[in-house]
């Protein structure tokens, strides 16, 4: 059996402002279906980048809300950026074509200029990959688990069999 690991720190962050599948329906002119939209997708209201009626124009939408959620989870583990050693963004929707362009740009937004990068552009399929590689790097040696200084909590992954912060 391979290294198991733990997520022991996470982050979240969504556009601030919420609109309706009635408002998307009638900015691209399909007012009348809103309703079957809403039946069919069970979406009554999405959280989007949206001003005054349409949409906002954002340059980076989805690392922008990665490097909020990736400050958020520092914070909540009590990790210094320059602890971190790896960064593996996942996402079904880049923002950039470009090889790790946005993961890149996470790294870079979260100041964690210590730590190598991997983007999964797999959406939610990308987690197993994301978890596996994790757990190869860590068992070989070319990644270390990261230390929080609350018990229990840090932003990386630890080897599972690493539980010396555990009650026993």
């Amino acid at each position: 059996m391979g290294n198991r690991i733990m997520i022991t720190g996470l982050g979240f962050a969504h556009p601030e402002t919420f609109v309706t599948t009635a408002e998307v329906c009638a900015y691209f002119g399909v007012s009348e279906k809103a309703e079957d939209f809403e039946q069919r997708f069970f979406m009554h209201q999405r959280p989007l980048w949206w001003d005054s009626g349409k949409p906002r124009s954002v340059e980076w939408p989805g690392t922008t809300l990665a490097v909020e959620a990736g400050r958020q989870a520092l914070a909540m583990a009590g990790v210094r950026p320059e602890d971190v050693t790896n960064v593996f963004h996942i996402s079904c929707t880049p923002d950039r074509l470009h090889f790790q362009a946005d993961a890149y740009r996470i790294v870079e937004q979260c100041g964690l200029y210590q730590a190598s990068c991997l983007q999964f552009d797999l959406g939610c399929g990308g987690i197993a990959p994301a978890l596996l590689t994790a757990s190869q790097l860590l068992g070989t040696g070319a990644a270390r688990p990261v230390r929080g200084r609350r018990v229990g909590r840090a932003l990386s992954l630890r080897p599972l069999r690493d539980r010396g912060w555990a009650r026993k």
